[in-house]
């Protein structure tokens, strides 16, 4: 029973935990209303049905959301004034429904009028005292700003006569300005009749210049003053000192090329004779010895030889008269008349003593012997130099005077270094004002190009959603134009005019160049240019691109500012130019041709005084000169400047005459001036030199005199021993003859002692 009732407990119990759960149903609450105090202040309100028309009704635009609030609205709702309409004070609302009149309200508030009345009358009396104040003010504060802005550009007083700013014209009129010249404090820079200025009030409400036109008429130069233009001297800022930059590439190309063509010019010019009478040929002729300098080290070398041997020959025969003296009796020693061998024996000590003296002293004679040689040997080979110098000097003299006629021929060669010479110069003077330009255009386009690639973004205005406006087409004020930019400008005066278009800040909204062309007629002088400034992004084109031409103007080239002593001409003269050039980042090439007529040329010369003569009296006969250039620079090749034409013709012409005109007789005459002064200056270092020889000869000589001695002492010596080894010989036949053994023996025993 048991465990049947524990597996109906266990059915039971498994039943129970796999019986699904029933849900329970949740209730429905009831939606919570809302009383009217809930409701917006502007629905608590009441209206007549006039005013509950405009200022409810009026300004909600969907149907439904009226027919809502206007069934909401009923009169006699308020006890107080039955006659108007409100809501009733007992109505409910759900939450929904107050949220949604509350937005409703608070766009009715937002949509409030036009304008209210007092604002208006405060704006409106605000600009009513601006126009005034601007009406009174706006033409001296325009001069003030005209006046102020034209003196500190150009240094000196303006005059500025009439100015009318018309805002609403949208125009500029300056009559009467005239602008004084810093350099000349009596004369004006210009002056100008009139300006105007046409611009655009729209953009220059929205901080943009854009003239459509400007025009400047009656243009005059250099007019009188009745006062001083000088400014008051203002304090100088000290600046700070910036560090030394490093030169430009161009810059050191130029002055390469400059210093070459400097140099090729005196060498060129190094060779030529020049002069027009003896003495000019001789001072020529004798800077290019070789005598003199030969001469002069072989007598200082020689004199330092004399003093050091000058004492020595004196002194070695001091020496060699003393021994002499002291052996004289052994010289004149007569060994016939010494009979016995003891007395020859000791005139034999006697000698060899002298011989080993002799001998001490000729040790010392060689010695110094061999020592003068040595110096003798350097004295020689001055003394040879000097005659060597002298055989070059004769032979070189010789042969300069007789090719003095042709040194014109390389006269092309010559005047070619010279211009070229001022043609670096002139490149050098112009270029940094080029590489201003160049650099402010270059700056413009990499402006563009950062503008260009900088996506314009527009800015949403953050507007409460109250006051946003009523829907309709919002116009958005483009981008297209620059912040500054005028179209047209045109100046013109007495022998002036000049026009320029689309000058602007930036080019890539235009896309269209810069560009200005002028001429000018002042005083027989004439110029006429065009210029091209390409700054856009996107151009190949060169950045600037000009062509000038001009004539009667007076030309003006110091060329001891280039160089001094290197015969670089200085040109004074009335010119005519063209060029055609184009210049970008780096490089730029010019071509074109200069003629100067009539011209005058100076030069400072050389080193040389003849061939200044020479060389200046060519270059007084050129009259004119006609020639064509082209200049380039490129960071690989440098500055290359190239010059065409006969220009040199008259110049070797010149040249030509100012050689041949040397006489033969001048020649000849001058030849013989310079033999004698080879020979003069070589007569100096030869006399040292045999002075030196001498000295050398005394001390030889003594060294004669000494082996002289030595040679007599060594034959008497000979001849003593001789005499002793007689005397021996003698001795022993006599004693062979009739003396006994003994005798024999005491004869021998005698000859040993």
């Amino acid at each position: 029973m048991e465990k049947k009732t524990d597996k109906k407990t266990e059915k039971k119990t498994v039943a129970k935990k796999t019986a699904p759960k029933e849900k329970k149903q949740k209730k429905e609450k009831a939606e919570k209303k809302l009383p009217f105090s809930k409701l917006p202040s502007l629905f608590k309100k009441s209206f007549t049905q006039k005013k509950f028309d405009s200022k409810i009704l009026k300004k909600i635009y969907i149907q439904s959301d009226r027919e809502n609030v206007s069934s909401l609205f009923v009169k006699g709702a308020n006890p107080k004034k039955v006659e108007l309409l409100a809501v009733p004070r007992d109505k409910t609302f759900t939450k929904k429904e107050i949220l949604k009149y509350k937005t409703l309200a608070k766009e009715i508030k937002g949509q409030k009028g036009r304008f209210k009345l007092l604002p208006l009358v405060a704006v409106v009396a605000f600009c009513a005292v601006v126009g005034i104040v601007v009406t009174t003010f706006k033409n001296p504060i325009a001069a003030k700003i005209i006046r102020s802005g034209c003196e500190s550009a150009f240094g000196a007083k303006t005059d500025v006569g009439k100015v009318n700013l018309e805002i609403f014209g949208t125009s500029l009129t300056v009559e009467n300005l005239a602008v004084g010249n810093k350099d000349d404090v009596m004369k004006n820079l210009f002056e100008a009749q009139k300006i105007e200025v046409a611009f655009s009030l729209t953009r220059a409400l929205r901080g943009k210049f854009d003239a459509q036109n400007l025009e400047v008429s009656g243009i005059a130069f250099g007019t009188e003053r009745k006062s001083s233009c000088e400014l008051p001297a203002k304090a100088k800022k000290e600046k700070k000192q910036k560090a030394e930059q490093k030169d430009s590439a161009f810059m050191t190309s130029l002055k390469a090329k400059s210093d070459s063509a400097i140099e090729n010019l005196k060498s060129e010019t190094a060779s030529m004779l020049g002069g027009t009478d003896v003495e000019s040929i001789v001072a020529n002729v004798q800077s290019q010895l070789k005598t003199q300098a030969a001469s002069e080290q072989a007598v200082a070398q020689s004199k330092e030889m004399i003093a050091k041997w000058q004492s020595k020959p004196a002194e070695i025969k001091t020496q060699v008269d003393s021994f002499s003296s002291s052996v004289s009796e052994l010289q004149s020693l007569n060994v016939s008349n010494i009979k016995d061998v003891q007395s020859l024996k000791n005139a034999l000590a006697k000698i060899d003593s002298a011989i080993n003296q002799g001998r001490n002293l000729q040790k010392t004679m060689t010695s110094v012997s061999g020592e003068i040689k040595t110096d003798s040997q350097t004295v020689q080979s001055l003394a040879a130099s000097v005659q060597e110098a002298v055989k070059h000097d004769t032979d070189f003299a010789a042969q300069k005077l007789s090719s003095a006629a042709d040194a014109f021929k390389n006269a092309g060669n010559i005047f070619n270094s010279a211009l070229n010479s001022i043609g670096y110069g002139v490149l050098g003077k112009y270029y940094p004002y080029l590489k201003k330009g160049v650099d402010m255009v270059s700056q413009m386009k990499s402006d563009s190009a950062r503008r260009a690639g900088t996506s314009d973004k527009k800015k949403e205005a953050k507007r409460k959603e109250s006051n946003r406006r009523l829907p309709g087409t919002t116009f958005w004020f483009g981008s297209q134009s620059p912040a500054f930019l005028i179209e047209r400008a045109y100046v013109s005066g007495e022998g002036f005019s000049a026009e320029a278009n689309f000058i602007t800040s930036d080019q890539d909204l235009l896309g269209k160049p810069s560009s200005a062309n002028g001429k000018f007629v002042y005083s027989g002088v004439t110029h006429s240019a065009d210029l091209v400034v390409d700054a856009r992004s996107y151009s190949k084109e060169p950045l600037i691109a000009v062509e000038y031409s001009g004539k009667g103007f007076p030309l003006e080239v110091d060329g001891t500012k280039i160089a001094v002593s290197s015969g670089i001409p200085s040109v004074s003269g009335t010119a005519s130019v063209s060029l055609k050039g184009s210049a970008g980042k780096d490089t730029f090439a010019a071509s074109g041709r200069v003629g100067v007529n009539p011209v005058k040329l100076t030069s400072d010369g050389f080193s040389s005084e003849t061939v200044t003569k020479y060389y200046n009296q060519a270059l007084s006969s050129v009259s004119r000169l006609d020639l064509g250039y082209t200049a380039a620079f490129t960071e690989a090749a440098g500055v290359n400047l190239a010059l065409t034409g006969n220009f040199a013709d008259q110049f070797a012409k010149a040249l030509e005459t100012a050689a041949r005109s040397i006489g033969s007789d001048a020649k000849n005459a001058a030849l013989a001036k310079i033999n004698a002064s080879i020979k003069e200056s070589s007569g100096g270092a030869l006399a040292k030199a045999n002075e030196f020889m001498g000295i050398k000869g005394d001390i030889d000589l003594q060294n004669t005199n000494l082996s002289d001695i030595q040679k007599k002492l060594d034959a008497k010596r000979a001849e003593i021993e001789k005499r002793i080894q007689d005397s021996a010989k003698s001795a022993v036949g006599d004693a062979l003859k009739g003396a006994t053994s003994g005798s024999v023996k005491n004869l021998f025993g005698t000859l040993k002692q």
